[in-house]
């Protein structure tokens, strides 16, 4: 009946001829043992060829010919029960559950994405990213559903392999060792990439392959010396980052093409934490630039001046800034050269320089300065400083 008229019809329905007809065809594929019952069960389910036959399970896909083989107790239909069975599990329903006919079904050839996360209980967007990025999701099954997309049981268990060979976002913090606001830096090309860009919503979050960790932190320390205690003017990986004003990928990049050499790995560590680096190296290789002058931070504090004052005296014209034009966010974007605060200090003396030459107080200096008729070069509420010309300070010495 289910072969000649589909599998919604019921028996009550036939007619005497229509009967009659099943009968005859029914008998006929019995009569031909294996063959003929699979090739029924490949007519039925031909038949099914709406849009959620391959989701649909067994009970739908061949109806009123599952539920009477289901309710078929008589020790006759056995051998067609098993005949039957081994077709349906050899032919994909997704929501083939772990019995068929009331029996459990042994060495099953394949699984779908969503009964293999249910028998093995893995997540499922894991299982599809390891597929996707080993490649067994071809274009036109990416727009299916999890329960549509079917694996043979044979590579299930490579797969199962892989993934647990994989971590997610959280566990490759941890593995690395830096905070979660960090973590995003150690990942990019070149660096630790995702299995499979994460391009579909069916797909989870990005996975990582632990290897590729692994890798990553054994060319960044591919140098380094392995010490019990770190020298004290070497800093973890994370201070020297925050110390040289440098940003993390260029840190990265700079242990990975060598250029630093004095990179030590501690033994009570592990991860990103068990680097140590110096942070003036690091600086003079980030930013060779500065070589040629301090910051105007740096500039102040030889100076003995405040920093302010360092930015009144280059608009003023007593020092001269030099642009870096660098693109790092952080870096400072002026230098004052060597020669220029040689210069200065050839030129000018400022008030503190010159009551400690003579060693004296302010209140003594400003009393010698007012007998002398010694004046700033410039008021104090332009420039930010007491300056005055250093010959005039010689004069006084002498």
């Amino acid at each position: 009946m289910a072969d000649l008229y589909g599998t919604s019809r019921t028996f009550q329905t036939l007619s005497p001829d229509e009967r009659t007809a099943a009968g005859d065809a029914g008998f006929a594929s019995l009569s031909s043992g294996r063959v003929g019952i699979c090739d029924l069960m490949e007519r039925v389910r031909r038949r099914c060829t709406g849009p959620a036959s391959i989701s649909a399970r067994p009970s739908a896909v061949y109806g009123n010919l599952h539920a009477w083989l289901y309710h078929a107790k008589d020790p006759a239909y056995a051998s067609i029960k098993d005949y039957a069975a081994e077709y349906i599990i050899g032919h994909s329903a997704s929501h083939l559950r772990g019995s068929l006919f009331g029996r459990k079904i042994i060495d099953r050839p394949w699984y779908t994405i969503w009964t293999a996360s249910v028998a093995f209980d893995i997540d499922p967007g894991r299982l599809r990213n390891v597929m996707t990025a080993a490649g067994r999701i071809s274009p036109e099954e990416a727009a299916l559903s999890n329960d549509r997309i079917v694996i043979p049981a044979a590579d299930l268990q490579t797969l199962l392999q892989e993934l647990r060979g994989c971590v997610g976002w959280s566990s490759l913090t941890s593995l690395l060792g830096v905070p979660r606001r960090t973590v995003g830096e150690f990942v990019g090309p070149g660096f630790i990439e995702p299995m499979v860009e994460k391009a579909d919503h069916r797909l989870k979050s990005d996975l990582f392959r632990k290897s590729d960790i692994c890798d990553l932190l054994d060319r960044m320390l591919q140098n380094a010396t392995v010490v019990d205690t770190p020298s004290p003017e070497l800093f973890d990986f994370l201070s020297t980052r925050r110390r040289s004003l440098t940003r993390t990928k260029d840190l990265i990049t700079m242990l990975l093409e060598r250029r630093l050499t004095r990179v030590q790995r501690w033994r009570g560590a592990s991860g990103v934490p068990s680097i140590y680096l110096d942070p003036e190296e690091v600086r003079r290789v980030a930013f060779p630039e500065k070589l040629n002058g301090p910051t105007f931070k740096k500039a102040a504090a030889l100076l003995r001046i405040h920093p302010a004052a360092v930015n009144a005296l280059v608009a003023h014209g007593y020092l001269t800034a030099q642009n870096l034009n660098s693109s790092r966010e952080r870096d400072a974007t002026k230098i004052i050269p060597w020669n220029t605060i040689e210069s200065f200090r050839q030129t000018y003396i400022t008030r503190f320089e010159f009551a400690r030459s003579l060693g004296v107080s302010y209140s003594a200096l400003d009393k010698i300065l007012s007998e002398r008729n010694i004046f700033t070069v410039q008021s104090v509420n332009e420039i930010g400083v007491n300056l005055y010309l250093r010959s005039e300070a010689s004069i006084i010495r002498t």
